[in-house]
């Protein structure tokens, strides 16, 4: 049993946007739990699609995070709402929050995993 806890967090720690996500879903410090909501949503998805749950995951972050920012500058007395393009890291950041977020939302009678599960 011991040995799979260190396959599974050797599979997390491989891809950094995984141990990102988990650092983002880590909640006071608890980031057993946080791999462990990560894992279990990635078995589910595997039971639903028969598929390799991390590529679904790296596809749903990548539809989900936007292409660019817009930020507010002030030329003459008016401000201007200019759009900028984000880097790749900045994409992901975004997109990982803004899915927390919405599973956070989602029906509470659901646990996060299936949340996760379902979203992506």
């Amino acid at each position: 049993m011991q040995d799979l806890n260190m396959e599974q967090k050797t599979f997390l720690n491989q891809n950094k946007s995984f141990s990102k996500f988990v650092n983002l879903l880590m909640i006071n410090g608890q980031k057993t739990k946080a791999e462990k909501i990560l894992i279990n949503s990635f078995l589910l998805i595997y039971k639903k699609t028969c598929k390799d749950p991390s590529i679904i995951f790296i596809k749903g972050l990548i539809n989900i995070s936007p292409l660019m920012n817009i930020k507010s500058i002030r030329n003459r007395g008016r401000s201007y709402q200019i759009p900028f393009p984000l880097s790749f890291y900045q994409q992901l950041n975004l997109g990982s929050r803004w899915l927390i977020n919405h599973c956070k939302k989602i029906n509470k009678n659901k646990s996060f995993e299936e949340k996760l599960a379902n979203v992506l």
